[in-house]
């Protein structure tokens, strides 16, 4: 059994079913040594216990967040873009101003000024 707990207040509505975020997923929570040593009734105050949880799609440039809907037990995947690093934007810019300066000398060079 996987057992799971989420944000109460990061929640999404998906066809009038209530998702939240989780925050909490133990593999194997009633194992003796790396177990959490609380029964299913103590977990199940907190949180669900299921059998699996479904991996997430890889998306270029994106991450995941894995919801959890509590009643019915079912997950789904919200694929957030990752932000920019600074090097990045410099990158595009760079690459911007270049083709602007080849399109300015191209244009000079067909007017003759160049």
């Amino acid at each position: 059994m996987i057992y799971v707990t989420w944000y109460k207040e990061e929640k999404k509505e998906v066809n009038g079913e209530s998702f939240f975020l989780t925050d909490f997923i133990h593999y194997a929570p009633f194992d003796e040594k790396i177990g959490l040593h609380k029964d299913i009734n103590e977990l199940e105050k907190k949180g669900i216990l299921v059998g699996e949880i479904p991996q997430a799609k890889i998306k270029e440039n994106k991450y995941s967040a894995l919801y959890v809907n509590p009643k019915t037990k079912q997950f789904l995947y919200e694929y957030i873009d990752i932000p920019k690093t600074k090097e990045e934007i410099l990158q595009e810019n760079m690459r911007e101003q270049g083709k602007q300066m080849f399109e300015l000398t191209m244009t000079l060079i067909e007017k003759g000024v160049l």
